[in-house]
């Protein structure tokens, strides 16, 4: 029996203050991890009676195979539904990621390897994220490293004869990989493929069958599979991958810090000098490390700019481990203290990385569904329910759990998902009579609903911003306490001249019916174009997260059907961006109504040097109406919205 002293000596030792240290992190306040939208799109696709139902509603109509999706389905029934019961068995994975990557790091290249490659799995947010996210991504981690590990054994380790453990283990790994997500079955298949080149002549029949049982074992899943692929990928919502995504993805990964990779080169360095400049390594395996990482990330890329988007960043933790082993294999040390300060300096940087530059644990802990419950039912408490009108934009399903939850009473107005939303709005803004609204929203929402609110509510005197969402609370009289939300402000009256408007049509300036002061612009049968505001983008704002906000005042009548307010970017030789909104949604006849349209910047994705704006109302079915008090402003964006998976 191996002595205390002697254990403790020991990379084993090493690899469980890792393991200890990872364990935290991801158990780290517990009771507090909130759940996500994907988990809780999971969870209202396992109310079924019976598992046909569970099939055929809750798995085809989804773009990810049954295995997760079956396995909550029969938790959630022995454990019921709680953040903690749901979550537990994904921590508990990826955990026992640790060891995988260790021990595949170890047999390809050295201990040392293997425990920075640990190192990183355990301490870097991508990995811990999604081991608390009760989602079919650490799960495939997990599978996938399982595989590879069986893998190595099968292939490199006994040689001489056949190793039927390995094989089974092996084959049930690849087989869970293919049902648990479609891009751990590409990696699968990856390694399957990869495998027939190393095999011998005794192996290759062996190795031959289990890929025959594998696919024999997936046959009950075809139905699912091909349903699934004929309904296309997520291009709905999830937009075609840049160029340099994969230089985004690995800045995303090492959190976006010059300190970590200012010690990935340290950590090199170390090495380099500590053997005497000499670097030894198993090229074999770094060759495969780096096809393994590269060819499902080249997949989706060409897949999601050419047929159908479905590259995300989650997508890519099934490979992504054999990038970190990669560079990991360029690092070896045999002294013990030359370890510990190797995992001491990962440890060092990258945990306070996580906590501070991240902020990981004050983001993703403050779930917006949540948020908007509890502090819409704080402020109604302080300034009384009877002064206090709510809006909350969420998801109805999500907002009832955290009522029930909490034991809250649902005096909220949700926001209409048809195609009068903002016409409801509107009018729903315009009945209200409290001195406050309070306002919820996701990032995801209809961003001109904030113009709507501030119309009639113009100040704001609290402004809650959370990862993917942001709070409101609305006051109709200023409080000492009011912030600010705009950084400037153009304005169009018709009184003059206006800063950065060409004047229009000065025979169009009326003033027979006029919104404020004594003129309005009039729009007729013969006028498609009026004034255009122009200025350069860079002009407005620097910051990409920021709201461009248009309103203006429009009357119309009733033979009016439709005009549009255009905002558009050009550069120099071509169009940008064009977008606008329709009158329609808005107006009311014979009084003046509030058009509004928003421009938020962070889904253009664009540079903003050296381009122009532009805004003008399209006057398209050639109608009679008046419009004024014309506003276009800067927002202040929320920079952490996207803040888990950007650079803040």
């Amino acid at each position: 029996m191996i002595k205390l002293k002697e254990f403790i000596k020991t990379d084993q030792f090493l690899l469980l203050v890792v393991i200890f240290i990872g364990t935290i992190l991801r158990f780290w306040n517990f009771n507090s991890i909130p759940l996500t939208h994907d988990e809780f799109s999971a969870l209202f696709r396992t109310n079924f009676n019976n598992f046909r139902d569970l099939i055929n509603y809750g798995v085809i109509v989804d773009t990810h195979p049954a295995g997760i999706q079956v396995f909550i389905y029969y938790w959630i029934k022995l454990f019921g539904i709680s953040e903690i019961a749901i979550k537990f068995p994904f921590i508990i994975l990826g955990i026992l990621s640790i060891p995988l990557i260790y021990k595949i790091g170890k047999s390809w290249f050295n201990s040392t390897s293997g425990l920075i490659a640990a190192s990183f799995i355990a301490f870097l947010q991508f990995p811990i994220m999604y081991s608390q996210i009760a989602r079919p991504y650490v799960s495939g981690l997990f599978f996938c490293l399982l595989m590879v590990y069986f893998w190595d054994i099968f292939l490199f380790k006994k040689k001489s004869k056949i190793d039927i453990k390995s094989l089974i283990g092996f084959t049930l790994s690849a087989e869970l990989c293919s049902y648990n997500h479609y891009f751990s079955l590409l990696f699968a298949i990856i390694v399957s493929l990869t495998g027939l080149l190393f095999c011998n002549r005794k192996q290759i029949i062996y190795y031959l069958l289990s890929g025959v049982l594998i696919v024999i074992l997936y046959v009950p899943h075809f139905p699912i599979f091909f349903s699934q692929f004929a309904q296309g990928g997520v291009e709905g919502w999830l937009g075609k991958p840049n160029n340099d995504y994969l230089f985004e993805f690995i800045k995303y990964i090492f959190h976006f810090s010059y300190y970590i990779f200012l010690l990935l080169v340290l950590l090199i360095g170390l090495s380099f000098v500590w053997n005497h400049f000499k670097i030894k390594n198993n090229y074999r395996f770094v060759i495969i490390s780096i096809v393994w990482f590269l060819l499902p990330f080249l997949i989706g890329f060409f897949y999601s700019r050419y047929v159908n988007a479905v590259l995300q960043y989650s997508t890519l933790i099934f490979s992504f481990p054999f990038l970190i082993l990669c560079y990991a294999s360029f690092i070896d040390v045999q002294k013990r203290s030359q370890k510990v300060i190797l995992i001491f300096l990962i440890a060092i940087i990258t945990i306070p990385s996580l906590i501070l530059e991240r902020n990981y644990y004050t983001y993703f802990y403050q779930s917006p569904y949540e948020q908007f419950i509890k502090q819409a039912e704080n402020y109604t408490n302080q300034f009384g329910k009877e002064k206090c009108s709510v809006c909350i934009s969420s998801v109805p399903k999500i907002s009832k759990y955290y009522y029930e939850k909490y034991q809250i009473e649902p005096k909220t107005f949700f926001i209409p998902d048809t195609v009068n939303t903002q016409r409801s709005i509107s009018n729903w803004v315009d009945k209200t009579n409290t001195p406050y609204l309070i306002y919820g929203c996701l990032f995801s929402s209809t961003s001109e609903t904030f113009q709507l609110i501030l119309d009639k509510y113009p100040y704001i005197v609290e402004h809650q911003k959370y990862f993917n969402g942001d709070f409101y609370v609305f006051s109709k009289e200023k409080k000492e306490f009011s912030k600010k939300e705009y950084l400037n402000l153009f304005l169009n009256d018709f009184e003059g001249n206006a800063k950065n408007w060409d004047k229009g049509n000065v025979k169009s300036y009326v003033d027979s019916i006029k919104f404020d002061g004594k003129l309005s612009y009039q729009y007729d049968s013969l006028q498609e174009y009026g004034p255009t505001f122009s200025i350069p983008l860079s002009s407005l704002t620097n910051n990409k997260y920021n709201f461009i906000d248009i309103s203006l005042k429009a009357f119309t009548n009733n033979d009016f059907t439709d005009a549009v307010l255009v905002a558009q970017i050009d550069s120099a030789s071509k169009n940008i961006f064009w977008g606008g909104t329709d009158f329609s949604k808005y107006t009311f006849v014979n009084k003046w109504s509030t058009v509004v349209y928003s421009i938020k910047l962070a889904d253009l994705n664009i540079s903003l040097e050296g381009l122009d704006l532009k805004i003008y109302i399209w006057n398209n079915k050639k109608q009679n109406f008046q419009i004024d008090q014309i506003k276009i402003a800067t927002r202040k964006g929320n920079s952490i919205a996207y803040g888990l998976n950007q650079a803040y």
